[in-house]
Formats: C-alpha cells, sequence, structure tokens
C-alpha cells in the first residue's frame, strides 16, 4: 500500500506524452519495513548512506523496455542518444 497507484497513474500519463502506444504493465512487490532492502533504501534516500551504484536512465530503460526499436523511440522521443 502507498503510491503504487499515483507512480502507475504518472508513468501511463508519461508513456503518453511521449507518443508511446504500446501498453505498459507495472507491478509492484512488498518489501517490510524491517528488511534490510527497506532500511538501505531509506538510509540513501535520507543521505545516511551511499548508494552501491547509481544507474543512469538508459540502463533502466534497457531493462525495463523489453523492444529494441521501443527503447530507441522512447530515447529519440527524450533527445537521448
Amino acid at each position: 500500500m502507498g503510491y503504487e497507484n499515483l507512480i502507475s497513474k504518472l508513468a501511463g500519463e508519461y508513456l503518453e506524452q511521449l507518443n508511446y502506444k504500446k501498453e505498459a504493465t507495472i507491478s509492484f512487490g512488498h518489501v517490510g519495513k524491517t528488511s534490510e532492502a527497506h532500511q538501505f533504501g531509506y538510509k540513501t534516500a535520507i543521505g545516511k548512506r551511499k548508494p552501491d551504484k547509481v544507474v543512469s536512465f538508459c540502463e533502466v530503460l534497457n531493462l525495463t523496455v523489453r523492444l529494441k526499436k521501443d527503447r530507441e523511440l522512447l530515447r529519440k522521443s527524450l533527445g537521448i542518444a
């Protein structure tokens, strides 16, 4: 529970602005507040811990958009080489 609906809505609107016509499926998992993953994320967000790795938008794009032609379309729409 939390911001899943808002995140899904904003992502959908953003993809529409990019003229991305295919349907995007966004799913969320649960990470409990006592889990190590939650603690790392929280401490990183508030600046008490350095991130293990900083990823670029293109790296996320490569992992989340499966077809190369779709990635290229989004990059072109965003003006990213």
